[in-house]
């Protein structure tokens, strides 16, 4: 069975080893490293099973029985999820891995399908400083989750070289993330008092009403204000009843952050960690047990007991 974590693990590291060993201008280059972060992303969702990467609508559950273990019974070979899918998965997996990581995948499965299905040479001028600091970085957060590192996929001396280009990344997004903060304090300063007093009033009241269950409130970076930050769910523990309730806690990942006293706005994971607003939150969602099991109460009661209890019989009338 191909599904495996190691079978997919071994190939993404084939193909990064061959496009290492391509021409680093050329479209070759691109081409395998394109393979071999598909082969990583598969990986990291058959690390939780290789069910997960199986075809819902083969027709008959067939992929379903090969993820596992059993061979197929018929001809046409076993058929794994679409790369969307997969990223989609990854998202689920690593909370790390946000609509950034994915929208970079995408672009470049689609440039690699472009390449393969027509006649347009995308990687012929398709240079390494358009993609391979985010490529690297990218999978630095799958190795990550499958507990590998850059040193295991590329090699000791690429990996050297890949840390520093992410690296370089990192600073340049904090940098970004300290310039929108210092733009906001700059502008929500030079306020009037007056006009900066009302503005915190308000935002306070507009922030305590649109927090929601994904969501939290922190103090502003640029005014200090409290601000909404929303957040990406990334697991959720077991019901369990307290007293007369069945509460779960939620874990989320933060997304955006939005202050309505100053304006201030940080969007995606790489900006507000680089703010210091990184770590993951968590939220107690309450259910009532019989919502939450989806009790039909008058299932429960026998009507004709209910009838003889309500009307008692009437004195001196037995």
């Amino acid at each position: 069975m191909y599904w495996t974590f190691d079978s997919l693990w071994q190939k993404a590291k084939i193909f990064a080893k061959r496009g290492l060993e391509a021409e680093r201008t050329g479209p070759l280059f691109p081409f395998w490293m394109s393979l071999a972060l598909e082969a990583l992303a598969r990986a990291t969702v058959a690390k939780v099973h290789p069910a997960l990467l199986a075809d819902p609508q083969d027709g008959g559950g067939e992929s379903l029985w090969y993820a596992f273990g059993y061979p197929p019974q018929k001809p046409q070979p076993p058929k794994s999820i679409q790369m969307k899918t997969v990223l989609i998965r990854c998202k689920r997996v690593t909370p790390e891995f946000t609509d950034r990581e994915e929208k970079f995948c995408l672009g470049l499965v689609d440039l690699r399908n472009r390449e393969l299905h027509s006649g347009e040479p995308v990687f012929d001028a398709y240079p390494t400083r358009l993609w391979l600091a985010e490529y690297y970085r990218v999978c630095k957060i799958l190795l990550l989750a499958v507990g590998k590192e850059l040193d295991d996929m590329l090699g000791r001396d690429e990996a050297a070289g890949a840390e520093q280009m992410v690296g370089e990344m990192e600073k340049q997004t904090q940098k970004e993330a300290l310039d929108l903060i210092a733009r906001a304090r700059e502008s929500f300063e030079n306020l009037p008092e007056e006009e900066r007093e009302h503005r915190r009033a308000v935002g306070g009241e507009k922030a305590s009403q649109s927090k929601r269950l994904s969501g939290t409130t922190v103090d502003c970076p640029a005014c200090g204000a409290k601000a909404v930050i929303a957040g990406k769910r990334t697991g959720s523990s077991e019901p369990r009843l307290r007293q007369d309730v069945i509460v779960q806690e939620h874990a989320f990942i933060p997304v955006k952050l939005s202050c309505p006293t100053c304006g201030l706005s940080l969007e995606g994971y790489g900006l507000l960690h680089a703010a210091g607003l990184g770590g993951q939150f968590s939220a107690i969602e309450e259910h009532d047990p019989v919502e939450f099991h989806g009790i039909d109460p008058y299932e429960l009661v026998d009507p004709h007991k209910v009838i003889e209890a309500y009307f008692e019989p009437e004195y001196g009338n037995d």
